[in-house]
């Protein structure tokens, strides 16, 4: 973190305002470890933040984010979509606020920002609450605007423990459904490998697949999955039932006993 306190203060002194944010933020709530550090900026342009951090690393065509001692550096942005997929979106960074930053993320876990220097917390759409219960629930409409994070809520479901079917007005069942078909096959295969390998890393990866299948969308990224559904094995062998229930029982004990991707 003082690696993270000194570009703060860097940026402080040119006139912009750090927040930290993302999931360092609501990792530090739940008493986990993160080395996942975001800072969002207010009341800069990206010509001055290059020009403060000179020896930062740009990266993004869209929506540029500079790179310093590996800590990700963004401005506060809206975004607004312009076509089919989870990157046609533009984005508009001139005057835009923290709350404003904060509203077009995914989840209200998520949309936690910290003063870097006071510690406090900037929650305006009640994410504390969430870490809190352990819920994962949609900030509002836009959530249906990028189809990767129906992924991400699946995933998470994975890697923190926490549900979607603990949240009311703003849950994930209610959006999931909104989504266009064409907009969910968009997502490239890489993006899903690169969700689900996140999920197999989680202490009990079958989450990810079973609340795919919650979300009645197993079947449009992993049919070989869903398609085991309903085939019966000898209970003899497999009381458990179905290959389906079997295959999820078998990638959480391949996990139990230290199965990972750096070994395979």
């Amino acid at each position: 973190m003082d690696k993270c306190l000194d570009i703060c203060r860097r940026i402080q002194q040119v006139g912009g305002q750090p927040f930290v944010v993302g999931g360092y933020v609501r990792d530090l709530l739940m008493g986990r470890p993160s080395n996942d550090l975001d800072l969002c900026v207010v009341g800069m342009t990206m010509p001055q933040l290059l020009a403060t951090f000179p020896e930062g690393k740009a990266v993004g065509k869209d929506f540029p984010i500079v790179i310093v001692d590996d800590i990700e550096i963004a401005l506060a942005r809206k975004e607004r979509k312009m076509g089919v997929g989870h990157t046609a979106f533009t984005c508009e960074t001139a005057g835009v606020t923290l709350e404003e930053d904060l509203m077009r993320r995914d989840f209200r876990m998520n949309a936690i920002a910290m003063n870097p220097f006071t510690n406090e917390f900037i929650d305006p759409f009640g994410g504390r609450e969430d870490v809190a219960n352990k819920r994962i629930s949609v900030i509002g409409p836009h959530f249906c605007e990028d189809p990767l994070r129906i992924l991400r809520a699946c995933r998470f479901a994975a890697q923190l423990g926490f549900n979607f079917r603990a949240s009311h007005d703003t849950s994930v069942y209610r959006y999931a459904n909104l989504i266009d078909y064409n907009e969910l096959k968009s997502i490239s295969p890489e993006r899903i490998w690169l969700e689900t390998m996140k999920a197999l890393r989680t202490d009990k990866p079958s989450l990810f697949f079973e609340s795919l299948n919650d979300l009645y969308l197993l079947d449009v990224f992993f049919p070989e999955i869903a398609a085991l559904q309903g085939r019966v094995q000898p209970e003899k062998h497999h009381p458990e039932g179905d290959a389906y229930l079997h295959t999820l029982l078998v990638i959480d004990q391949a996990r139990e006993l230290g199965a990972n991707d750096q070994t395979m």
